[in-house]
């Protein structure tokens, strides 16, 4: 069975807060109920990007390409990047970017 999520700016902040309220706890899998988190996000952040990314929305794009490899997606509804954050030690956050 498959979930779908939306890749709205809510859901990635919303995302963030769970992570955090995760790596705070004292819970055994941390690392598993984090990523049931961010992993659904980030390929719904990616889905949200249009086939011809480098032609529908030249200056995403260009924000993508300067990012490298800790471009994550695009919110389907603000149509922002969204970026991997720095690495906190137990996971790393979305970054919403201002275009």
């Amino acid at each position: 069975m498959n979930t779908w999520y939306s890749a709205t700016a809510g859901i990635v902040e919303a995302a963030n807060i769970a992570m955090a309220e995760i790596a705070a706890g004292h819970a055994d899998g941390k690392e598993d109920k984090i990523r049931a988190v961010w992993e659904p996000v980030a390929n719904a952040l990616n889905n949200s990007i249009p086939e011809e990314f480098e032609r529908d929305w030249p200056e995403l794009y260009d924000i993508a390409e300067k990012v490298g490899p800790d471009f994550v997606g695009v919110t389907s509804d603000t149509r922002h990047v969204v970026t991997w954050g720095a690495d906190n030690g137990t996971y790393r956050e979305f970054v919403i970017a201002n275009t």
